[in-house]
């Protein structure tokens, strides 16, 4: 086994600019994993918010469809960084981070 497979990402990644212009879309969820006060703040419409910081974050997402696929934001892309390697070590094939997060989304927001 080559180490640097050990390093490689297991999601994808793409930016705030590009999810504008795919979203929404079949078969995709919008997964918000800020807190419910950074949500309740503004989000893009159609985004399902479920906090990475809570503590039954990884328990919550044995309700989630693993076939779907799931692009993941949160305030500058951190959070939903280390969300999208949690989904995808939990079996999830198709996560997508959104680097910059809401910070980076220029479209209008749901609040």
């Amino acid at each position: 086994m080559n180490i640097l497979s050990l390093f490689k990402k297991k999601y994808q990644e793409t930016t705030a600019t590009t999810l504008a212009n795919e979203w929404p879309q079949k078969g995709a969820v919008l997964l918000d994993v800020r807190t419910k006060n950074e949500f309740a703040q503004g989000h893009v419409k159609g985004a399902k918010n479920l906090d990475v910081m809570d503590r039954g974050f990884e328990a919550k997402l044995q309700q989630l469809d693993p076939d779907l696929i799931y692009y993941v934001i949160c305030r500058s892309g951190g959070r939903s960084a280390s969300a999208s390697r949690t989904l995808a070590a939990k079996g999830f094939q198709h996560v997508i981070n959104v680097r910059g997060g809401i910070m980076s989304w220029k479209g209008s927001l749901v609040r």
